[in-house]
């Protein structure tokens, strides 16, 4: 119990200094259009966003799709409140992915983790979770970093990169069928992260590319969202899985 009241005041701490998960930084947005067409072709019902932080993610979604129940769950009661004041129209709940032996009712069409599992100690636990989110025949979508981990990641708060295998190996054991598997974003996002490491030796002077939104920043982001646009889907520091729970 002590270390679950860690984790919501290090994130209700985290969300006081970062109202905001940049919606507009390119890789985001990759992110963001990716899983909204994924969303259409399954024609899935309802969606949860596991690790939902302030929200944007859903926001897209609900303005991108019609008829979804929409919910999303995060540790930090304070961006909870927030985004319930915020967005009338998705379902917010507190629950921490740390939690060992979560007991919840509700079971989603579909589970999208994404960029969480990088931030958690126990990130088998919290397959094993998701999991027991998902509806029989129901869907998981986990995305994630693979490779270095940067100084720029460390200010984000990740503690690990992933082998894709390793996790599909763990969604495997906790009755995930892996329907898609791929890296991708080679090389700009590669390439991405070595400008940043290079700018931004200093963990704390890199929190400027989460706040400044000069000209600057605002045309970096524009080039490298369409050279985002335009990369691997096989090869690269990003990672796509697409599960199905099955009975």
């Amino acid at each position: 119990m002590q270390k679950n009241k860690k984790d919501q005041l290090q994130y209700d701490e985290w969300w006081s200094n970062f109202t905001s998960a940049n919606i507009d930084d390119p890789g985001t947005i990759y992110r963001v259009n990716r899983i909204i067409k994924k969303i259409k072709s399954l024609k899935v019902k309802d969606v949860v966003d596991a690790g939902c932080g302030s929200g944007e993610l859903l926001k897209k979604i609900w303005k991108k799709t019609n008829g979804l129940k929409l919910s999303g769950f995060d540790v930090s009661q304070k961006i909870i409140e927030r985004n319930k004041n915020l967005y009338s129209e998705i379902d917010f709940f507190c629950l921490n992915l740390n939690e060992p032996d979560i007991s919840l009712n509700k079971k989603f069409d579909m589970v999208i983790n994404c960029e969480v599992i990088e931030h958690l100690h126990e990130w088998q636990r919290a397959i094993s979770t998701l999991s027991n989110l998902t509806k029989n025949n129901g869907y998981l979508l986990i995305t994630t970093q693979s490779g270095k981990i940067f100084n720029h990641h460390k200010v984000l708060g990740h503690i690990q990169h992933f082998k894709k295998e390793d996790l599909e190996s763990e969604m495997k054991i906790n009755n995930l069928e892996i329907i898609e598997s791929s890296y991708a974003g080679w090389p700009f996002m590669n390439l991405k992260n070595i400008i940043l490491s290079l700018l931004f030796k200093d963990i704390k002077k890199s929190t400027i590319i989460t706040s400044k939104k000069g000209v600057a920043n605002k045309l970096a982001f524009r080039i490298f969202s369409y050279l985002y646009s335009i990369s691997s889907q096989k090869r690269g520091p990003q990672i796509f899985i697409l599960a199905q729970k099955i009975s």
